[in-house]
């Protein structure tokens, strides 16, 4: 009787055939898991930022007395104290808030928006209380991929001085 010892090229071709099909999938498993991460890790500092954002500007809403037209014409200015201002400005890509004392920056922060999209702040005409609105709207895209969903961010003007004594004068 003749033992065979050993394998043969056909079953060593298959072997290797069957790891080759198992390699690739792996690596397009492993290319998607990256990407999902990735793409979970913006998604995450997308809302951490937004929501930095509207913590802040709902603060500086309630504490402001006045709103009006950035001096330059562009951005919203808040007065919260006499001689005391923050300025929103929209530049692309960024929201800028600089708080101003006596006309002299004292702090400036900017916060990263999703790519592609616009700030604009509303107050509408005729509400009691007043409420000031942040609005971030994605652009309207051509592509196949969803452009996002716009987000409103509503305050109180004056929120803060619900309780506070009447200025004399």
């Amino acid at each position: 009787m003749n033992r065979r010892r050993g394998i043969s090229l056909i079953e060593m071709i298959a072997v290797m055939g069957v790891g080759a099909v198992m390699m690739g999938v792996a690596v397009t498993l492993l290319y998607g898991l990256l990407r999902a991460e990735g793409s979970g890790r913006e998604h995450v500092r997308q809302s951490s930022v937004l929501g930095r954002l509207a913590d802040q500007f709902r603060r500086d809403v309630h504490a402001a007395k006045a709103v009006a037209a950035a001096a330059d014409g562009e951005g919203r200015q808040f007065e919260l104290a006499p001689g005391r201002t923050v300025t929103y400005r929209f530049q692309p890509g960024t929201l800028t808030r600089t708080e101003q004392v006596d006309a002299a920056p004292q702090r400036q922060e900017s916060y990263a928006l999703p790519p592609g999209t616009t700030a604009t702040i509303r107050i509408p005409a005729n509400t009691q209380p007043a409420i000031v609105s942040l609005m971030i709207t994605p652009a309207a895209e051509a592509s196949a991929q969803p452009a996002g969903r716009a987000i409103q961010i509503d305050a109180v003007l004056a929120g803060d001085h619900r309780f506070a004594k009447p200025e004399e004068p």
